[in-house]
């Protein structure tokens, strides 16, 4: 019912694009009863609700608008990123981790303490019982062996010579700074893991290595904390 009234709310916000998170997502991929009901419920707001692309109350237009008329600055955070050097850097440096990781745990102390309102967390609460067992998506390992089997395969069939070949130009022209659609077309045979593309490219520009955003220390500009 939650999830319901968080689809309406963007789209009469005039939303582009929503994605409604299944109920069981806080512990696991969605098992199919729950994706269909996440599916159903945004059908039922687009063709039942009158809450489609062409009915939509254009909220995000109004919002745009109104920014324009009072002269306001761009969105909030947005300069700090220009400061930063754009969104790429933002990323590399751990700005982006530490705000997402500093709006969960203020959105989590404000539930804790009653600055937010979470109906049968915080509110409301006298009446609800024990709350039923999740049913959580079953992994079959019948599915990772018939994979397994598949690539097995495939590495036996194919020209294994050929795919040395390939890869081989894939780490020649990324070194040479060329783009994806002017690499070797042969990646896209199907004769190829994606595994084995993604190792050249990680010779190539090494691996990612997430920033540290937990540190313990005085209080930043940013609303963190630091060393």
């Amino acid at each position: 019912m939650r999830g319901a009234f968080y689809a309406l709310a963007a789209a009469l916000s005039g939303a582009q694009t929503t994605a409604l998170c299944s109920f069981d997502e806080a512990y696991t991929i969605p098992t199919p009863r729950a994706a269909l009901l996440s599916l159903r419920t945004l059908e039922i707001l687009m063709d039942e609700v009158a809450c489609g692309y062409r009915r939509s109350t254009g909220g995000v237009l109004l919002h745009r608008d109104a920014h324009q008329a009072d002269g306001s600055p761009d969105p909030r955070g947005m300069s700090a990123v220009r400061k930063i050097g754009g969104m790429r850097h933002a990323v590399a440096g751990g700005h982006i981790q530490r705000k997402v990781s500093q709006q969960a745990y203020e959105f989590e102390k404000g539930i804790q303490n009653g600055e937010y309102i979470k109906v049968g967390v915080n509110k409301y609460t006298e009446s609800v019982e024990d709350q039923p067992d999740v049913e959580l998506h079953a992994y079959d390992e019948s599915w990772a062996e018939k994979q397994i089997a598949g690539l097995r395969e495939l590495r036996r069939t194919r020209d294994n010579r050929e795919v040395s070949r390939t890869l081989k130009e894939l780490e020649r022209g990324t070194r040479a700074g060329k783009k994806r659609h002017a690499l070797p077309g042969g990646l896209l045979s199907g004769l190829y893991y994606r595994g084995e593309m993604t190792g050249v490219w990680r010779q190539v520009f090494g691996e990612w290595e997430e920033p540290g955003i937990f540190e313990f220390g005085r209080r930043n500009s940013e609303g963190g904390v630091s060393g």
